[in-house]
């Protein structure tokens, strides 16, 4: 196993403990995460994303004056609208990959 499955699941630990109100241990997980993620080549998406979603959650809850419970709220909707925003790019790019290919394989017969 990889380490981009490791840092997937700290992000998403980290994320739990800055939503039960430890920010402490979360931005501990963010840097550590930083750190192994500048280190990574070939990073999968998946765990980009959680990275940048940790560290997006972590500036709202130092920027905003809302109560915890709403501001989570906002958090899984951005979360939710990342992930299909996410989604629908990665669709049309292997879409795009899968024509390419067939276009390179599709050898036009010269015409005598």
């Amino acid at each position: 196993m990889g380490e981009g499955p490791i840092l997937y699941v700290k992000m998403q630990v980290a994320t739990l403990f800055l939503e039960k109100g430890n920010q402490k241990v979360s931005k501990k997980l963010l840097e550590e995460g930083k750190s192994a993620l500048d280190n990574m080549v070939d990073v999968d998406a998946s765990v980009h994303c959680s990275y940048s979603d940790l560290m997006t959650s972590t500036r709202l809850v130092k920027t905003t004056r809302t109560s915890t419970r709403a501001l989570f709220s906002i958090l899984h909707k951005q979360r939710c609208s990342n992930f299909w925003n996410h989604y629908c790019c990665t669709l049309c790019s292997l879409t795009a990959l899968s024509f390419c290919r067939q276009c390179q394989s599709f050898e036009i017969a010269p015409s005598h």
